[in-house]
């Protein structure tokens, strides 16, 4: 069964997001951008 696109891309920025936190190369920039994809 195949995901929609959304599902996808998603899962995919989720993917990055954990191995970013994981290798600690989170910058406050990125933060932001959560923080904004987050709440609106």
């Amino acid at each position: 069964m195949e995901k929609n696109l959304y599902e996808k891309d998603y899962y995919l920025w989720l993917d990055k997001t954990i191995s970013l936190l994981e290798n600690r190369q989170f910058s406050e920039e990125v933060q932001r951008l959560i923080r904004a994809n987050y709440f609106y």
